[in-house]
């Protein structure tokens, strides 16, 4: 199973750069960024429509509004029995002085068991607003249901809810681990998290990622999800939110597809319009169908208000990508970094991005060109860039690379799959994972500023996963390097690691310590917190001394996981202030969260209510808190909740 997925992720790398690679291969100059600066009023409305909801419950209702036109949309209630989303297909809800009226139009979809249409959905909102307050009535139907009834509720201002809602500027989680050793400003968090309060779906839309994702194996997917994105996580600085991902773009037939080699065969987007046609009669399905068919897609960076949900800006890369399209992706999942006022962003297709983080101003693009990545996966092979001094290192391929940071010009460059920054007594080091196999087996200590080399040792890390860079779930804590050594026989049963600390110094690395073997499902990521280093396996988490290795808990088995269940394939543990937030699954697009002491007490179990997604493997989508907000990447958007 595992060499059938490394030559599927090797293929899907290859046709990617086959297809981006097309572009430079004609000569073809890369479209110019676009960069979209939103302006104008912006409000947020919190409904209640009474007996809306399955059963006769009532159901919860948030929108937005850009100049008094309907935006975003989120049915803030459990996952319906008949459908596993509502999408939207029109909104004309207008607000706009003391009225807020208006129609909502869509469909219920299932993504699975069957991929399908399940129903229809049809509403129409007619209230007054009178200080802030909103009542009147709404009628329609969802699904099976006709539904009427009162609404009530409240709208407030962008400037009213940033000052009700504001997040600390100087808090945030400006890159996929937080910071070094894993830190987080978290603030104080209620230990119920049912008691977490929906705040606001951000202005614009996301695509999915890979837990729901549509690829060849069942490419109508698309009509009932849209296309998929990327998995790249949510990272917040300065009060904003920025988000990276891709949509397709491109003429259909005009290179090979990046995934899609056992999907029908088309010639034009008539004969993909044929094919959409016989799954659903929705014209958005059409579009995602014939999207899903598209050769490249635009690299995207949005900035989103951290208080409010709104967009502040948008950039477009037009073509930097393939359009991949997946379900079970095992690569990495490139996420922005944010420093120096600039965000870094990398894509799929190999080119790393500074944009001014106040306005998405495109500083430098580096472009490693496609077609000299070919055979050697021209993906991401880490997570995401790291910023060292005035130095962008990112991992391309089978590179790791140093940029510099305010003109893009490549430094240096050497053999390495991905890079953890070291902050030790004698300065800040690069510890890169090199191997032309895996697992890796090999660790170097570069300089970040000239890549020169220190030190090169013979280190076995593996997390679960012999077909990807395992190295990225490793972790630093002061001056150990923790992570899991493959078993002494990769064909045992049941498979999995072992725990294992090394010492890093001027001169190399001395083994620290080591755990016991912990069976794994799937990925085995670390965890750092305090002086403790977490570690996870199938259906358990274990808690060790980071000085010496000593066990000092485990949580083991489902019943340990009340209202849950314990760690998958893909889990995602981060320590949040004096608490550890749990999400067990990241693989089918499950997304339901635990929190725990720190002594691994379960304390409460939650499942949001908004449309769920994953990451698939390898990487998890992490969702980053901040001042008490969670900041949750779901299905069709960003989603942000109060745990406080």
């Amino acid at each position: 199973m595992r060499v059938q997925h490394m030559r599927r992720l090797g293929r899907v790398f290859l046709i990617l750069c086959l297809a981006v690679g097309a572009r430079w291969a004609r000569g073809q100059e890369l479209p110019p960024p676009k960069v979209l600066a939103t302006s104008g009023e912006y409000q947020i409305a919190t409904l209640k429509l009474e007996g809306g909801g399955e059963g006769g419950t009532d159901l919860p209702l948030f929108l937005s509004f850009r100049n008094g036109q309907g935006a975003a949309v989120w049915f803030a209630a459990s996952q319906r029995k008949d459908a596993h989303r509502i999408w939207i297909e029109t909104n004309s809800l207008q607000l706009s002085g003391d009225k807020l009226q208006g129609d909502l139009n869509g469909r219920l979809v299932k993504v699975w068991a069957p991929i399908a249409d399940t129903g229809t959905l049809s509403l129409t909102l007619s209230a007054t607003v009178e200080r802030g307050q909103v009542a009147g009535t709404f009628n329609g139907k969802i699904g099976a249901a006709n539904v009427f009834g009162k609404l009530a509720g409240s709208v407030l201002t962008a400037a009213q809810l940033r000052e009700r809602n504001s997040v600390a500027r100087e808090a945030g989680w400006p890159t996929y681990f937080a910071a070094p050793g894993g830190a987080t400003n978290a603030g104080p968090l209620a230990d119920d998290l049912a008691k977490a309060r929906p705040q606001w779906k951000a202005e614009e839309s996301l695509p999915c990622m890979w837990g729901k994702g549509p690829e060849d194996r069942y490419p109508h997917r698309a009509c009932m999800t849209g296309c998929a994105g990327g998995a790249s996580s949510p990272v917040i600085a300065d009060g904003r939110v920025f988000v990276y991902f891709y949509r397709p773009s491109g003429t259909i037939g005009a290179a090979p597809l990046p995934y899609g080699a056992g999907a029908p065969k088309v010639a034009s987007e008539a004969d993909v319009l044929e094919f959409a046609k016989k799954h659903t009669p929705s014209p958005h399905g059409h579009r995602a169908m014939i999207d899903w068919y598209r050769p490249f897609a635009d690299d995207i960076v949005v900035a989103f208000d951290a208080a409010t949900g709104q967009t502040l800006w948008r950039t477009e890369l037009p073509d930097r990508s393939g359009n991949m399209q997946a379900h079970k992706w095992r690569g990495l999942n490139p996420t922005p970094t944010v420093a120096h006022g600039k965000v870094f962003a990398q894509g799929y297709g190999g080119y790393v991005y500074a944009l001014d983080a106040a306005t998405g101003k495109l500083a430098w693009e580096y472009g490693a060109a496609a077609t000299k990545l070919i055979g050697k996966g021209g993906g991401p092979s880490g997570t995401g860039p790291l910023v060292s001094g005035n130095v962008v290192v990112v991992a391309i391929g089978g590179s790791t690379i140093g940029l510099d940071a305010t003109s893009g010009r490549e430094v240096w460059k050497s053999p390495g799959q991905h890079a953890l920054l070291w902050r030790s007594a004698g300065g800040e080091q690069l510890i890169v994972f090199a191997a032309d196999k895996l697992p890796f087996e090999k660790v170097e200590c570069l300089e970040p500023a000239t890549g020169k080399r220190l030190w090169s040792q013979p280190i076995r890390f593996f997390s679960g996963m012999g077909y990807s860079p395992t190295g990225a779930m490793a972790q630093i804590a002061g001056d150990l390097l923790i992570g899991f050594a493959p078993p002494s026989d990769p064909q045992a049963k049941p498979s999995g690691g072992v725990p294992q600390a090394w010492k890093l110094s001027a001169i190399g690395a001395e083994k620290a310590w080591q755990g016991e073997f912990l069976p794994n499902d799937e990925n085995m990521p670390v965890t750092l917190g305090k002086d403790r280093a977490y570690v996870m396996g199938r259906e358990e988490i274990r808690a060790y001394e980071l000085s010496s290795g000593k066990l000092l808990g485990s949580l083991q088995g489902k019943d340990a996981f009340p209202g849950l269940h314990g760690p998958g394939s893909n889990p995602w543990l981060a320590v949040v202030g004096n608490r550890l937030l749990l999400n067990p699954e990241g693989q089918h697009g499950g997304q339901a969260f635990m929190l725990l002491d720190l002594d691994l007490k379960p304390l409460s179990a939650w499942h949001p209510p908004h449309p769920s997604d994953s990451a698939y493997a390898c990487m998890a989508a992490i969702s980053p808190v901040v001042d008490g907000r969670i900041f949750v990447r779901g299905h069709d958007g960003l989603y942000c909740y109060d745990l406080r």
